[in-house]
């Protein structure tokens, strides 16, 4: 009993949860959460049922009705009883829907006040290094970086890194591809099964790989000779390795020197 008393217990966790991620606040949650197990009841019984005070109970009544999830009916006591939930849900994500809607708006409007001053900073300084974080903001700024790109993309990596490139780029390679941008990749040896991922994205004539006996243990990106990224982590998933991108010469014509050689070693 008291293991179906905790399961129970999980569940009903689980479900206000679900309620708070639609947009309640933790007492409208409980309180309709409550009121779609008790069904029509009073606001006495919600507050034995919720364990939410009374005071607390009628104010939580009061703006779940203004949200239209519960309906009052008219007796003595006052009752309550909620809306199904596949209409409260569906009010909640709209309200969710319309709420992200403004934010996106003014998301745009900040990122258009400050995009030209960014690029003018950006466009003063002749050289630099920056780290890039991993996940989002690294594949953004590989997917940058390969969209800029008019003659040539060459890099370092492992098969696993290459397959998760193209599957994270895609779009934005073969519109490299039809620009005429050459493509040169350097990897492990490779099955065919492996090869055949990432083959229709990385594809001849435009791009070609080349194989070594080794797993690279130093993964890196050029792109146009001008700017190259230097990854941290050699084993981990691309989306989980940080990378120092730079622009500096010196270090682009130390990449470029190592990659070269590695072409010309490889088969």
């Amino acid at each position: 009993m008291e293991g179906a008393t905790l399961a129970l217990t999980q569940e009903k966790k689980e479900d206000i949860q679900v309620l708070l991620e639609l947009g309640l606040t933790l007492l409208e949650a409980k309180i309709y959460y409550a009121l779609t197990i008790s069904g029509t009841t009073s606001a006495k019984v919600l507050s034995q049922t919720s364990g939410v005070s009374r005071p607390d109970v009628y104010r939580t009544l009061l703006k779940l009705s203004k949200l239209g999830l519960i309906e009052k009916v008219i007796s003595n006591p006052n009752l309550f009883r909620a809306i199904p939930p596949e209409t409260a849900f569906q009010i909640l994500l709209d309200r969710k829907t319309t709420k992200l809607n403004k934010v996106k708006f003014k998301s745009e409007a900040f990122i258009n006040k400050f995009r030209n001053s960014q690029l003018e900073h950006v466009s003063n300084i002749e050289s630099k290094f920056v780290m890039v974080p991993s996940k989002e903001t690294l594949i953004n700024r590989l997917r940058i970086a390969i969209d800029n790109t008019k003659k040539s993309i060459d890099v370092v990596t492992t098969c696993k890194r290459l397959q998760q490139a193209c599957n994270f780029l895609s779009e934005s390679l073969e519109q490299a591809w039809d620009r005429n941008v050459r493509g040169r990749v350097i990897i492990e040896s490779a099955e065919k099964n492996q090869i055949h991922v990432f083959k229709p994205i990385w594809k001849k004539p435009k791009a070609e790989f080349r194989t070594t006996n080794s797993v690279p243990t130093n993964i890196i990106a050029i792109y146009d000779e001008k700017e190259v990224f230097i990854f941290t982590e050699s084993t981990s998933d691309i989306k989980q390795s940080p990378a120092l991108w730079s622009n500096n010469d010196v270090l682009v014509s130390l990449a470029k020197h190592y990659f070269e050689s590695m072409w010309t070693e490889s088969k």
